[in-house]
Formats: C-alpha cells, structure tokens, sequence
C-alpha cells in the first residue's frame, strides 16, 4: 500500500493544518485512490477526520475560511484508462464542498457554487494598517487568469502612493518585501499558481 499526503493548508490562525490523506491498495495503482480530509492541531494531538470519500474520487484543492470555521476543498473523480488508474483527478468532474472544522456533522455545498477546483491557489491574503493610511478596509480581491497565473488586486488606493507586498509560508516571519505604486496594485499583481508562499499581505510605505 502507498500512502501520501496533499494540499497541506494552514488555518488563518496558523494553529491548525488540513489536508488530504491519499491511500493506494497496491503500489501499481492498479485500484482507485482512498481519500480522507484531515485536520491535526499543530498544538498536539491525533489527526481529526473531516471527511472519508468513496474510493475513485481524487482531491483538486482546499482552503479555509477567513475565520477558521469551516474547511472548502474540491474533490472530482479519479482518471482511468482501461487497466490503469492515475494520481489526478478529472476536472471537468469537479465539485465544490464544505464542512465544519471543529464539528464535521455534515458535508454541505458552498451557496451559489458548484462546480470546480482550485489547486495551487495562494491561500490567504489579508491587508495591514500601518502609517500614513489605514489599509485595513481596502478591498482586495483575488482571480485566476487564462494562463493559469492568479492576479491579485487591490482598489481605491492613491495611483502615486508607494505600496509593499510581503509574502510567508505562515503567519510569522513575512518577508520577500516588493515595492509597488498604487496604480500597479490597482492594476493587479502577478502570481504564480504554485508560488511556495501561502500568505501575503501589502502596507502603505512612509
């Protein structure tokens, strides 16, 4: 049997981590893929189980809610071809759910999507208030483009005003600064899709 592990997530508290847990029954991949969703505390303890799926369905991606309450995370049905199965997932079979983080009583659709998946994203971004303008309530938004790349942009800053974007792989230790006007910020930033930072943030510069 092999076994591994994908998609490790952090929650916004950076206390607690999801992710999928990936079996096979034989090391030729011979049989579909068993998937279970995981979340463990960081803080100690046994690895909880959120979700067992059906054997055949393969994870296409996971995220946290901004408050930690709840895990959403894509599952689609395993690719085949006559004798073989393989590690992927068929996109096209995507779908989209949720469960409680703490309380997994039910597996629950995320209200007006269905449909999709969303490897690789960058999984959490956030503003930070700092002189001489309040960011804290500058909406940014986060969109996949046609070459797979995501855009990450803000809105109603100064054009002229100097910004800086630090990224992590958690929720300490922000780094990799970069300086950008707001016209740029507001066009939008260029992210790769498998970029190894999970968190970003941007404040204004004095």
């Amino acid at each position: 049997m092999i076994e591994t592990h994908v998609y490790p997530v952090f929650s916004p508290g950076g206390d607690r981590l999801a992710f999928f847990e990936l079996t096979w029954p034989d090391p030729l991949l011979a049989q579909p893929a068993r998937a279970r969703l995981l979340v463990v505390n960081l803080n100690g303890g046994a690895p909880q189980v959120l979700v067992n799926f059906t054997p055949g369905f393969f994870p296409m991606g996971l995220a946290w809610t901004m408050d930690g309450g709840e895990v959403i995370y894509s599952v689609a049905p395993q690719l085949a071809v006559p004798g073989q199965f393989f590690p992927a997932g068929d996109p096209q079979g995507a779908a989209i759910r949720k469960v409680n983080s703490t309380n997994p009583a039910a597996v629950l659709e995320v209200p007006g999507v269905d449909a999709g998946s969303f490897p690789g994203v960058p999984r959490f971004f956030f503003t930070e208030p700092g002189p001489p303008i309040d960011l804290s309530r500058v909406p940014v938004s986060l969109t996949r483009q046609a070459n797979g790349n995501f855009l990450l942009r803000a809105s109603d800053l100064d054009p002229a005003a100097l910004y800086t974007l630090e990224s992590a792989q958690d929720l300490s230790n922000f780094g990799n600064p970069q300086s950008f006007t707001g016209e740029q910020m507001m066009m939008g930033i260029d992210i790769p899709p498998f970029a190894p930072q999970l968190f970003f943030r941007f404040r204004a510069e004095p």
